[in-house]
């Protein structure tokens, strides 16, 4: 967590978001939260990345969550076994969204996560 702080002060993490005037449902701000958190402490923890990007936006229907980093990647065919990404497609599953992870080895990681949210 200090690490991730650092990183937004030395300017290579960053976070965006757009279309948030009005709260989200309850169970989507837990949801997105903890799945963050588990994003950034896999980044923390696995990737050696220099640079992180998450952004959150809320379109119409839906909420859509991006976390990026320039870390080595990994093979999200063989990663689906470990508790942590049980535990975030758990999370996602909770909240009728979809997760989607690109990522290949030495190709950093990007994770997209949509949640469905009343218009």
């Amino acid at each position: 967590r200090d690490m991730l702080g650092h990183a937004f002060q030395e300017g290579v993490a960053e976070f965006d978001h757009h279309g948030l005037e009005a709260r989200l449902p309850e169970h989507v701000e837990t949801g997105l939260f903890r799945v963050t958190q588990e994003l950034v402490n896999n980044i923390v923890k696995h990737s050696g990345a220099t640079s992180v990007s998450v952004q959150l936006s809320r379109l119409k229907d839906r909420v859509v969550l991006l976390v990026e980093d320039n870390g080595r990647g990994f093979d999200p065919k063989h990663a689906g076994t470990g508790l942590g990404m049980r535990t975030l497609a758990d999370r996602v599953r909770i909240m009728d969204g979809r997760l989607d992870i690109d990522s290949a080895p030495s190709s950093g990681t990007r994770v997209t996560i949509r949640v469905p949210v009343p218009a």
